[in-house]
């Protein structure tokens, strides 16, 4: 999935993070799609085998 500057921006500004200017955008979108490449390689690990060896059990807090 490519991402685009104008959906880096986008998403800067849903987030309410510190506005980047298109140089700064420019600079971190290789990063970001590099993160959102690696990330969709996830979705081709095969986990049907995978057993969960532990469960957490959240407790309510009074």
């Amino acid at each position: 999935m490519a991402v685009s500057k104008e959906t880096l921006r986008s998403m800067v500004e849903e987030m309410n993070l510190i506005p980047l200017s298109d140089k700064e955008l420019d600079l971190i979108l290789p990063e970001v799609q590099e993160l959102i490449d690696a990330m969709s390689e996830l979705s081709d690990v095969d986990l049907v085998e995978t057993r969960i060896s532990h469960v957490f059990r959240a407790e309510p807090t009074t």
